[in-house]
């Protein structure tokens, strides 16, 4: 027994605006944590002086720690999403449901975008799904 899920074109754009979240979080660490080593890459010792490295992430532990777990918590939120709403899917082959799977958990977080342009943005407002994923 099938269900229908109803997805507007407006939810299809908020969820692709969501798909971008946990990529642009994790940039927002890199990027930060390229600020904060920038004494240390000027110097050309990134890689050598590692007491340096420890002290300079010492001195910003807060918010280091908080860019890493919002870009893991808004990265397993959205993969937990991604892989209910696929595995949900009636209109997509196993072998299809498989390979998207695999994709998603090996690149997290540049998948989801890419998930969102090629399927998501091209799904009908009334798609049949089954009921559950069990």
């Amino acid at each position: 027994m099938d269900s229908i899920m109803h997805m507007s074109n407006r939810k299809k754009n908020v969820l692709g605006v969501l798909s971008f979240v946990p990529l642009i979080a994790f940039l927002a660490f890199v990027g930060y944590f390229i600020y904060i080593c920038q004494p240390l890459i000027q110097a050309n010792t990134l890689f050598v002086d590692h007491e340096g490295l420890a002290t300079i992430m010492a001195q910003h532990y807060g918010t280091l720690t908080v860019l890493s777990m919002l870009a893991f918590f808004t990265g397993i939120i959205m993969l937990i999403y991604y892989l209910v709403h696929i595995t949900r899917l009636t209109s997509m082959s196993s072998g299809e449901k498989l390979a998207w799977m695999i994709f998603m958990v090996t690149f997290v977080g540049i998948s989801f975008p890419i998930f969102w342009f090629s399927e998501i943005r091209h799904e009908p407002e009334h798609l049949p799904i089954y009921p559950d994923i069990a």
